[in-house]
């Protein structure tokens, strides 16, 4: 905070924008999800018997490689191999750490999952520092969140640490309000250790999406079984149950490779995009489908390799029923914004009245687009009309990650550079995104000013946004 002549300044921080004309044929790969690998390693780390983690053929992303090394310092046996992680899991993790644990800046996007974990070590507590609410998280929700299930937490403003105290979660009816609803995934990564079976509702749906989606699947791989309808944001974990060890192989995270999709079809001329030998997830087929309902041409060869996406020139409107893929309707919102003709998007769900989507709403109108959800529908129907460009400028911060990211395609087939508040959450859990956006040769920069009766954004130091992959190393 910088204070003068009786006023009071506070730093803010934006994300600068700035689209560039696409080649007419370029190869986007798609790279594993870190965020996936982390969560596999913490889980590895307390099922029995012995478990692979694969990290593919490139680099090991350093957040991957933090996240492992302070799970080691947990008592976890892990060993490195040149293409992934063998991990010696067990029922606890056996011993305290002698010094404190560190989340620093590169792997903080560890710290909802290892933050719930921490309760396993059985002769704790286990301090974790530096506080990160300074990085990329509200960590008093987040700890809320892990509380209502049993778990004991304490902040300590002094410190700047987060203190996990040994405990079994209770079980039980749990109920996370908006504001708690995003930390779902670390609910359920401890929920199978509960005392009683575990029933979980949110609130808010889009607040999970593609992330609860990706931990309910590693759940069901690591031998826990799950009964849950993520669109309708409900889960319900038998307990307790043990983790089994098991071989989780690098994939891509299905919400980048969502994005990925949405971006290459948005933008005129042909794009390879390489996913490998790894099967389409459930929701890029779905999002296959509507795109080329909006006149995408896409090839995708069903045993791996790449999938062919090509734009002539615009998209055309269509009508989508979007039920259980909540998460992208932000993506279509854009598409349909700059689509011919009329988009219509329908629900079951009231998902238009959500403060967040009336927020994206708002923010899509500011750059030209016509949007009207339909009065009698209750918030289960919208329409879009599409205009030729969107315009660029500053826009609005987004209350989620989803209608951050939407805001982001947006801004990036803009007529011309945009600025937006950054969705630090996103950037450090799916840093793998913003670094390929980035060898795409679209520009992003954060900008930092001082800026007069503005409620304070976080400040990330630069460490922090060199693995968020914003900033050069």
């Amino acid at each position: 905070m910088i204070v003068g002549r009786g006023e009071e300044f506070r730093v803010e921080m934006r994300l600068r924008v700035t689209p560039m004309e696409p080649p007419l044929m370029h190869e986007v790969p798609l790279p594993a999800s870190a965020a996936r690998m982390q969560r596999a390693l913490i889980l590895a780390s307390v099922a029995r018997g012995e478990s692979w983690i694969e990290t593919g053929d490139g680099c090991t992303p350093p957040a991957v490689h933090n996240t492992a090394e302070a799970l080691k310092r947990l008592g976890a046996s892990i060993v490195r191999r040149t293409d992934g992680y063998v991990v010696d899991g067990g029922d606890l993790w056996l011993r305290h750490p002698d010094q404190h644990i560190y989340l620093g800046d590169p792997d903080c996007g560890a710290l909802p999952w290892i933050l719930a974990m921490g309760a396993r070590v059985q002769n704790g507590p286990v301090v974790f520092e530096p506080h990160p609410g300074r990085l990329a998280y509200p960590v008093t929700a987040l700890v809320k969140a892990l509380e209502a299930i049993g778990l004991h937490f304490s902040v300590d403003a002094t410190s700047k640490s987060v203190r996990a105290f040994p405990g079994q979660p209770e079980g039980g009816a749990i109920n996370l309000s908006p504001l708690l609803s995003r930390w779902v995934s670390s609910v359920l990564m401890v929920a199978p250790l509960a005392r009683a079976p575990v029933t979980i509702k949110l609130a808010d749906t889009f607040s999970a999406g593609a992330d609860a989606i990706v931990t309910t699947q590693l759940l069901r791989r690591f031998g826990i079984f799950v009964d849950s309808d993520e669109s309708r944001g409900w889960w319900r974990l038998d307990a307790p149950q043990t983790y089994r060890a098991a071989q989780v192989d690098a994939c891509p995270d299905p919400w980048v490779a969502a994005f990925v999709l949405a971006l290459t079809a948005a933008q005129p001329g042909t794009t390879e995009i390489v996913r490998g030998r790894h099967a389409l997830p459930s929701l890029m087929e779905r999002l296959v489908t509507i795109l080329r309902e909006m006149g995408v041409a896409i090839s995708n060869n069903q045993d791996g390799g790449t999938i062919g996406v090509r734009n002539p020139g615009r998209l055309v409107g269509t009508t989508v029923d979007v039920d259980g893929m909540a998460q992208v309707v932000p993506l279509l919102m854009t598409l349909g914004a700059t689509a011919s003709g009329t988009t219509v998007l329908r629900s079951r769900q009231p998902l238009f009245n959500l403060p967040a989507s009336i927020e994206f709403q708002r923010a899509l109108r500011q750059m030209g687009a016509e949007v009207v959800p339909v009065p009698a529908s209750g918030g289960r129907r919208l329409t879009v009309l599409g205009v030729d460009r969107l315009q660029g400028g500053d826009l609005p911060a987004m209350l989620d990650a989803h209608h951050f990211m939407g805001l982001l395609l947006a801004a990036i087939t803009a007529d011309r550079p945009s600025t937006l508040p950054p969705e630090w959450s996103f950037l450090a859990t799916y840093s793998e995104l913003t670094a390929l956006i980035r060898a795409q040769g679209m520009k992003m920069k954060l900008e930092t000013f001082s800026t007069a009766s503005q409620p304070p954004e976080p400040v990330l130091s630069a460490a922090t946004l060199r693995g968020a992959s914003i900033l050069p190393n």
